[in-house]
């Protein structure tokens, strides 16, 4: 009977509810509070580059380039931006916090409506499909990241969903309806702003496309499908993807990461654990995590009740289980990483495999294709209507199991450095050198608190195998048992996600806004400082520095090798500076800034005396090796303001002068300056900001000089070479990748419009609405 009532309304409305019971309470606060931890990505990162991209898209400037932090570096490029990313458009009408807390429901939403949808499609039973979406929705991997504040992550791993199920429909038959839906979806992934996730789904769409291949009747067929999927999408976000692809082409990463850097963030195998017990290793950003890496990278919690039913479709497999079988083993193979020989083959032979560290991203693949495996055990059961008279047993002997060891691991760490839990934990390969360094008291203590957490998670643990049992013992005599076991599934996630979602107060943001905007207002000037990163965009000021992975490999080198550590391990160091040289007067570094926790900022100024924005010099040295260039670049007899650095012979070369020129300049835009200068003799232009081949010279029309061109100086700042004379010069960021794919992708949308009608008219869809 109550299955009968249960439809696919219900589960969506139910679905709908629950995200919003999770999430509503901070739209409605006056406060403006903002999801996620002051302490993540949200906070330091992304409301800064959010404010940043949308202020200026609501000016009609698009930024492909931002001067205000990393000495200057692509914006629209470094793909984390998302400027181009649709559902970004509601920065531009609603206040900040609430647009970030909209945009991570609708992406919570839409994950979960895909992942139903995906379910609906195997004629699940609408309970198994709404038990699919939460574990979807609520699972470690994704609801992790929300805490760590990685709004790229949650937007691209929302599409995940809809990508397979396409990628199922098309290889079952060509269809124009998926293939149209195909093309959106993966396009709205590269836009969301993290190219790591599409790379990896990529990889595993063409591996699941080959499993279902094996065993499908219509190879060459399904195959043109995906093709035009990923081709249309290509093509739909080449604004973003050439632009994107020409950045990261001087990117600090194009060379790949030695080996260890880019094992970084690998699944740790003791990481299962997490399956069902999220909190084992300690809560997420807590001091007492004793886990490897961050708990959000490293999490796969789906909880006990989903792992119950993937075991018992596991004893009641079907045909279409074993491709999602195969799919979770590959994808936790590759999980992994360096843990495994098979990271070495990838990171030796597949194109752009070590520009990327953290294999643990798999993971989502996992808990994607265990969420299926959940559902169709769940299924099952209400199909048969009852659950297996031994499978009971199951769960109330891992209940007792689980509440001795965490009787043991409890009595053991109270013991203090005496027990056993004490020895075992003292010798983890990861803790042992942190844990030698601890005194005995503050040692004893966290072995205390890491023991009574690890047992608590084990009771917790225990707890709910005997609550999954006794459902089972009462799907016995009623199907309302395999209900209350499905609700127990669900409401074991979404208590997780609600214990795991912190909030902050967008005030909190807005004083460190305020603290960095007084302090320049104190201290008025054109020069750089380091420490306040992300937050000079807000304030429009400069720094050497921002925690960003789009870092151009030019001034990544440079940082690297005054600092005294390879470049390839630029990702690994952390802190990165540890001392700054006077070559820093170069860049303009003229303070170090630092938060005292009292509301004010500590601003250390350099001893070393700081170069302007632009000069001219009448001196320079040819360099052939970038090697022997930074050796001289760093050597203390270097001076900078009298000697330039190229790697191309000067047109026209520069004169010894003996009068002073004259130079000025003018910010126009983020991408564009404006300089004049008058010289007595040739010379060449200098400006302190980072080069890249996106940079353009163009004269004015009463410049005395008809063709610039824009040079490499001392190893990563820009050079112009100048005649004599007055000259106006407009120099402007415009790589042509975005010109080109500007054109590509609004081809591409306007064939898109013209198919989409094509098929909704020859679906009658127009017909429809007019009679509607």
């Amino acid at each position: 009977m109550i299955g009968r009532k249960f439809s696919h309304c219900h589960a969506l409305f139910a679905l709908i509810s629950l995200v919003f019971l999770l999430f509503g309470d901070t739209l409605l606060n006056p406060n403006q509070t903002v999801l996620s931890s002051s302490r993540a990505d949200i906070y330091l990162h992304f409301i800064s580059w959010r404010q940043f991209a949308f202020h200026q898209l609501s000016q009609g400037i698009i930024p492909l380039w931002t001067p205000h932090y990393l000495c200057g570096t692509p914006f629209l490029g470094g793909f984390e931006s998302a400027v181009l990313y649709p559902p970004n458009l509601i920065f531009l009408f609603l206040p900040l916090a609430a647009a970030i807390n909209w945009g991570i429901i609708f992406h919570f939403l839409i994950t979960g409506i895909f992942s139903y949808g995906w379910a609906a499609s195997q004629r699940f039973h609408p309970l198994a499909g709404l038990l699919v979406a939460c574990i979807t929705l609520f699972n470690g991997c994704i609801f992790l990241h929300l805490f760590a504040g990685h709004l790229p992550n949650v937007c691209a791993m929302a599409w995940i969903p809809l990508i397979f199920w396409t990628t199922e429909e098309l290889m079952k038959q060509l269809s124009l309806r998926w293939c149209l839906i195909g093309v959106l979806a993966v396009t709205m992934q590269i836009l969301a702003g993290h190219p790591q996730y599409v790379y990896y789904t990529f990889l595993l769409v063409l591996l699941y496309s080959l499993i279902l291949g094996f065993w499908g009747p219509q190879q060459k067929k399904n195959w043109v499908g995906m093709l035009i999927v990923y081709s249309g999408a290509a093509g739909f976000s080449a604004a973003q993807l050439l632009t994107g692809i020409q950045a990261v082409k001087e990117c600090g990463r194009i060379n790949g990461m030695d080996f260890k850097t880019a094992g970084v963030f690998s699944f740790p195998p003791e990481n299962l654990l997490t399956l069902f017990m999220p909190d084992f290793f300690g809560p997420p950003g807590d001091a007492h995590y004793w886990g490897r890496w961050y708990l959000w990278e490293v999490s796969i919690f789906i909880g006990l009740g989903t792992v119950f039913l993937v075991l018992y479709s596991l004893l009641k497999i079907k045909s279409k289980d074993i491709s999602w079988w195969m799919m979770t083993l590959f994808s936790f193979v590759l999980s992994l990483g360096e843990y495994t020989p098979l990271f070495h083959f990838l990171y030796n032979n597949l194109p752009g495999y070590q520009s990327f560290r953290g294999s643990c991203k798999y993971s989502i693949f996992v808990v994607l294709f265990l969420s299926l495996l959940a559902g169709s055990g769940l299924n099952e059961m209400l199909k048969s209507k009852t659950v297996g008279g031994r499978v009971k047993i199951i769960p109330l002997g891992l209940s007792l199991l689980f509440l001795i060891l965490g009787l043991a691991i409890f009595y053991s760490s109270q013991m203090g450095l005496t027990g056993i839990w004490a020895h075992w934990f003292s010798n983890i390969s990861w803790l042992r050198k942190e844990f030698t360094l601890l005194d005995i008291k503050t040692g004893e203590d966290f072995l205390k608190n890491a023991g009574f957490q690890s047992a608590q998670s084990l009771w917790s643990a225990a707890f709910n195998s005997c609550l999954i049992g006794f459902c089972c013992w009462w799907a016995q005599s009623s199907q309302k048992g395999i209900y209350a076991l499905a609700f127990l599934s669900i409401l074991e996630l979404f208590l997780f996600a609600r214990f795991h979602r912190p909030t902050f107060e967008m005030d909190l943001a807005n004083k460190k806004y305020g603290l960095v905007e007084n302090f320049y207002k104190g201290h008025p000037g054109d020069y750089r400082v380091y420490g306040t990163a992300s937050d000079s965009l807000v304030e429009k000021g400069f720094d050497i520095w921002e925690d960003e992975p789009m870092v151009l490999g030019r001034y990544g080198g440079f940082v690297a090798a005054s600092q005294g550590f390879p470049e390839e391990q630029l990702f690994r160091v952390s802190p990165v500076f540890n001392h700054f040289d006077p070559i820093f007067g170069m860049i303009r570094l003229k303070y170090i800034l630092s938060s005292t926790g009292n509301d004010s900022l500590q601003a250390i100024p350099m001893r070393f005396k700081t170069m302007p924005r632009v000069l001219i010099c009448h001196n320079y040295q040819m360099i052939h090796d970038p090697n022997e260039g930074m050796k001289t670049l760093l050597s203390p007899s270097f001076k900078p303001s009298d000697l330039i650095l190229l790697e191309q012979i000067p047109e026209p070369l520069p004169l010894k002068s003996f009068t002073q020129e004259s130079i000025t300049y003018q910010d126009i835009s983020v991408n564009r300056m404006d300089i004049q200068a008058k010289l007595t003799k040739p010379g060449i232009l200098l400006v302190t900001d980072n080069y890249s081949l996106g940079w353009k010279a163009y004269p004015d029309w009463d410049s005395v000089q008809k063709k610039y061109v824009v040079l490499p100086a001392n190893c990563f700042l820009r050079a112009i070479p100048l005649e004599a004379g007055e000259h106006r010069i407009h120099l402007v960021y415009e790589p042509d990748a975005f010109r080109v794919g500007l054109w590509i992708s609004l081809v591409s949308l306007t064939i898109y419009i013209v198919i989409l009608s094509f098929y909704l008219r020859r679906n009658k869809f127009f017909k429809i609405l007019k009679a509607g």
